[in-house]
């Protein structure tokens, strides 16, 4: 994109701190910096936002995000990363160009966590909400050649274990079976280990 100062950092028109490169992505010190090592990972195409992103640049992108994290905490040395995406305006994203903040964290730095980027807890229950987001991802799998009763079911399914907590019981029958399987086991090489000894002690006396 012409006016992208992103693009244009891909493209090397504009110079930057590059730290990582390929053929997909490229990876550059921020200007600002927040901490010692502040990245900005951006996938050379250009997309807005992680939506319109290719599904085909998705793992080029995130992959390269784990290189730089891991050079980073040998290279620096911190306590701990933030890594994150500032999508729309009102996140904060500044330039409309997909981009990946893998800030370094270290003790005292005075910054607080993820959760503290917003506080609008939802009125709406969750499975309200689940309910919502499931309709969505089941139309999204039609679109992908998912034949509609197959989405369907997989919809109805996911509902059906929510509401009855079928998943849950069936979780606290598995760990009963392999308690169960387990003390039999432990019975039985036990009771082994006894007669083991009843017959050595039987050879002893001459019984056998």
């Amino acid at each position: 994109m012409a006016d992208c100062l992103f693009c244009k950092i891909g493209a090397k028109e504009i110079q930057s701190s590059i730290i990582y490169e390929d053929n997909n992505v490229l990876a550059f010190l921020d200007i600002q910096p927040l901490a010692p090592g502040h990245t900005v990972v951006i996938p050379k195409k250009h997309a807005r936002n992680i939506v319109e992103l290719d599904d085909i640049l998705i793992g080029p992108l995130f992959s390269a995000v784990k290189k730089v994290t891991g050079a980073l905490q040998k290279a620096l040395s911190p306590d701990g990363f933030t890594i994150g995406i500032n999508q729309g305006k009102v996140s904060g994203q500044a330039i409309d160009h997909l981009h990946i903040h893998i800030i370094p964290r270290f003790k005292g730095d005075g910054g607080k966590s993820l959760h503290a980027v917003v506080s609008n807890p939802p009125k709406e229950s969750l499975t309200e909400i689940q309910d919502k987001i499931s309709k969505i991802l089941m139309g999204i799998l039609v679109k992908k050649g998912e034949n509609e009763p197959t989405a369907s079911l997989i919809y109805r399914f996911n509902k059906r274990i929510q509401q009855s907590g079928v998943l849950r019981e069936a979780r606290k029958r598995r760990f009963r079976d392999r308690t169960q399987n387990k003390r039999k086991r432990h019975l039985s090489a036990l009771y082994k280990k006894r007669k083991t000894k009843e017959i050595e002690k039987a050879r002893k006396t001459g019984l056998i």
